[in-house]
């Protein structure tokens, strides 16, 4: 457990953020369609890279793999190994991940002949060569379930047909966007999608990976609760392949957010709260919603959340928790469904609280902006080694007293 305060009167440091674990997975994913794996020669890698370049090892090598809690690599490896001829084995996910949704994705590939055994401790998976293939898909809990098609698709041929009320497409919008940098043929037009058999050569430079918007959002959100800022996020850029980077520009556009580019980085210099919608969908990008949710509730706003209908599916079940949480910090909730929560402002006392991150990364790095008004104690604070490993380190560095 860690107990944080921050100790100044101004939000104010160097940030340097970790590499985008959803483009670094993806592009492990398709290398393998090579018979190549990639070593990414850079610092400071998230437990989730880590483990999506030892899950595309062994599927190369017909050994087990071991997805632990991560979603991404748990289901990318499903339809990677259910493509491989040779793969036999098993895939292997903790209790929690194997909770989470995973039966529509083994359909399809059961219904292409993959031969697939769900165990109490992961999948047992017998691969299978396939041909071409057409499907119309209906709206999943989890947009990876399409990406993962779309990553083994190249090695066969897919045509899809996506619902219009996907949730979380930005995510499938990227991995498109992704495989044509890298020289897949993809047509896309609306929700209709067409990957031609064809595997390009792909060479993959470290520069491939942005650094992580999720990750940036956190200190985007600590503005809104400290609104006078002067936090430079070292060597960021906006992005068009993450959704993340694309709300928050909006709300730089917006006049919400104000900042500066700075020697190849962004400086956020603070936030206007009367330009914060009274209604916010975060349908394509539910991972920052907490953090967003939190600050504006720290800031007695009133406001309507949408999209948020796949958060209890995650590491945890987020938005029962934040709910909680809320509650005991004293936050108005006027009402909360499985997709939206509505909250009308409240009167915080900042008295010192004790907040359970429940070994979901997400959580530990929302309840950290309590301390931006009083002293805060977070319990299973190591959950952040799955996205962000030296988050607590850039918080002290913007003046947190973190003991």
């Amino acid at each position: 457990m860690l107990s944080l305060k921050h100790i100044s009167q101004k939000l104010e440091g160097t940030v340097s953020l970790p590499y985008s674990k959803s483009i670094a997975n993806r592009l492990l994913f398709l290398r393998m369609l090579q018979n190549k794996s990639i070593i990414f020669d850079i610092t400071n890698l998230n437990n989730d890279i880590k483990l999506a370049q030892e899950a595309t090892t062994a599927i190369a090598q017909n050994k087990c793999v071991y997805a632990e809690d991560a979603g991404t690599v748990f289901r990318f490896s499903l339809a990677l190994a259910a493509s491989e001829p040779l793969f036999n084995n098993m895939i292997f996910a903790n209790k929690r991940l194997m909770e989470r949704p995973i039966l529509p994705l083994i359909e399809i590939l059961r219904s292409w002949g993959a031969e697939i055994s769900i165990k109490p401790e992961g999948l047992l998976v017998k691969g299978i060569q396939f041909s071409t293939q057409r499907l119309f898909l209906p709206p999943f809990e989890s947009s990876q379930f399409i990406t993962a098609l779309l990553l083994i698709a190249p090695k066969f041929g897919l045509s899809l047909s996506i619902s219009p009320f996907q949730t979380s497409y930005a995510y499938i919008n990227q991995t498109i966007l992704l495989m044509q940098t890298q020289g897949f043929d993809i047509l896309q037009n609306n929700t209709s999608i067409a990957i031609k058999a064809k595997i390009p050569e792909i060479k993959v430079k470290n520069d491939a990976i942005e650094l992580d918007w999720s990750a940036a959002s956190y200190f985007f959100s600590m503005a809104i609760i400290s609104p006078v800022s002067k936090i430079f996020l070292n060597n960021l850029d906006f992005s068009k392949l993450q959704g993340d980077s694309i709300f928050i520009k909006n709300w730089i556009d917006m006049g919400i957010f104000s900042i500066e580019k700075s020697h190849g980085g962004i400086v956020i210099l603070g936030s206007d709260i009367a330009q914060i919608p009274k209604v916010i969908d975060f349908s394509d990008c539910p991972d920052i919603s907490m953090n967003f949710i939190f600050a504006m509730a720290l800031k007695n706003l009133s406001f309507d959340a949408l999209g948020l209908g796949t958060l209890n599916n995650k590491e945890s079940k987020r938005l029962l928790i934040l709910h909680k949480a809320l509650q005991k910090m004293g936050v108005n909730i006027t009402s909360i469904t499985e997709n939206s929560i509505s909250i009308s402002g409240c009167s915080i006392d900042a008295e010192p609280l004790i907040f359970n991150a429940y070994q979901d990364h997400r959580l530990a790095m929302t309840f950290a902006q309590y301390a931006l008004i009083g002293h805060c104690s977070i319990e299973q604070t190591e959950a952040v080694n799955k996205s962000f490993p030296q988050f607590w380190e850039q918080l002290s560095a913007l003046n947190y007293e973190i003991t």
